[in-house]
């Protein structure tokens, strides 16, 4: 990979970071890998060093941009110090994966030092049977999951014992603070910006001119997608799921990878298919429990906008959002409500101006802007993910990864519903609020309940 320093942020990744003056919005993704036994600590230091060599980013902090409205820019943190990002730790006893759930809850609602670069690793040991996990804690500015995963492999081996090498050395970070370099840069990527914009407006006007009716019904089919995606909703559906807070409750559960991938293909959808009915059984069993049927709940979801094969760092994605419906008791009903649902979002026009709209709201004050999106994402009662984890066995300084869960933040939510498909099950973390959900434990129970119908449905 090159080095990326100096590269302006990209006005989602941006829009992610100024979004931390709220609480409510920030955005840390927690991932939790359990491992057969605790991984060699050179071997690991190593190995990450050999990593941020390679992805600069690691070793990088955005900066503010002196022009208002530009976004920041990645330049190479004053200080960057491996054994700061780096943590060893012990669970307290009786330990298990409810002490390092807690654990891991406890470490991602801590805020980042914006002084240094925005990801740690910890590795704690003291699970049962020797067993120990790696907490790895990143800024969601600095990648979506796809991204984020992918490039995580460089830290990652495919065997328990590979040949080793020398660590590479890193070429100097170059000096690009200056106010005046980031001034330049941002101008140069916004003039490129604007020449990009123009082009595809003048393809557009030459295209309605061919075409009047057609281009008419297509930018008409635009805008009430984007207002779909965009436009403030009228609050959370739930009647229950209200309150909010800064804290964080993990939860997991492990599904049978085959067995859903089944269930979906027998209405003809997909995996996510079956993930997003298994949620929808789960939350409806949750609300008649408490005896506050409902009829949907509003559900978040991002779809990605990445080409195939890019890996690239970054956010490349598009939130979309939907009335989830609860009232399908039927699985195989469920199942074909959920496969319209996914298809639907993934078909929005307006998935392709993710961009443009995280920089018009760039130029809003922060004073007007923060507000505006808690408002919009405390009217979101779930948010639902669906990431491609490893098919293959991976290792962590020679410790096996047994499962990986991964707790994407919230937003403003109720709760985040996390699935990655990893070897033959798929691992799914639930990142809830306390205040919302007070009793996560029945909450677990009613989508382990849901999970184990959708599965059996094939």
């Amino acid at each position: 990979m090159t080095n990326d320093v100096g590269q302006q942020m990209s006005a989602t990744d941006a829009l992610m970071l100024r979004l931390e003056r709220s609480a409510l919005l920030r955005s840390t993704i927690v991932q939790v890998a359990i491992l057969d036994h605790a991984p060699d600590a050179q071997r690991l230091r190593n190995k990450i060093l050999q990593g941020t060599a390679k992805v600069p980013r690691f070793r990088q902090v955005p900066v503010s941009n002196p022009i208002p409205g530009m976004p920041p820019t990645w330049v190479g943190a004053a200080d960057f110090d491996i054994d700061y990002h780096l943590r060893f730790t012990r669970l307290r006893k009786p330990s298990g994966m409810r002490r390092l759930l807690d654990e891991a809850a406890l470490i991602g609602v801590q805020v980042f030092d914006p002084a240094r670069p925005l990801w740690e690793s910890h590795i704690i040991e003291g699970l049962p049977d020797d067993r120990a996990a790696a907490v790895q804690k990143i800024h969601h500015a600095l990648g979506d999951g796809v991204s984020l995963l992918d490039i995580l492999m460089l830290f990652l081996d495919l065997e328990r014992d590979p040949a080793t090498y020398a660590i590479e050395v890193a070429e100097p970070l170059l000096d690009f603070s200056s106010a005046l370099a980031r001034a330049t840069a941002g101008l140069n990527a916004d003039a490129q910006a604007l020449g990009r914009t123009l082009l595809s407006a003048a393809a557009g006007l030459a295209n309605f001119a061919r075409h009047p009716s057609d281009s008419a019904a297509s930018l008409t089919d635009t805008a009430k997608s984007l207002l779909r995606i965009a436009a403030p909703g009228s609050g959370q559906l739930s009647p229950i799921m209200r309150g909010r807070s800064f804290g964080a409750r993990f939860d997991a559960l492990v599904v049978p990878l085959d067995e859903m991938k089944a269930a979906g293909k027998h209405v003809g959808g997909k995996l996510n298919t079956a993930f997003l009915a298994a949620v929808a059984g789960g939350l409806d069993r949750y609300h008649h429990h408490h005896g506050t049927p409902v009829a949907g709940l509003r559900c978040a979801m991002p779809v990605t906008t990445r080409d195939a094969g890019d890996v690239s760092l970054g956010n490349h994605f598009s939130p979309t959002r939907f009335v989830l419906p609860m009232t399908a008791a039927d699985p195989i009903k469920r199942l074909q409500v959920a496969r319209e649902l996914t298809e639907s979002q993934q078909h929005e026009s307006a998935l392709n101006l993710t961009g443009p709209m995280a920089r018009t709201l760039a130029l809003l004050p922060s004073p007007l802007l923060v507000p505006a999106v808690e408002y919009v994402m405390r009217g979101i009662d779930v948010i639902v993910s669906n990431v491609r984890g490893a098919p293959l066995p991976v290792y962590v300084a020679g410790a096996r990864s047994l499962a990986n869960f991964g707790f994407a933040p919230r937003g403003g939510a109720a709760l985040n519903i996390t699935m990655i498909s990893n070897m033959d099950a798929i691992h799914v973390a639930v990142n809830s609020d306390p205040e919302a959900i007070p009793d996560p434990d029945l909450l677990m129970a009613c989508l382990q309940e849901s999970f184990d119908e959708i599965r059996k449905v094939a």
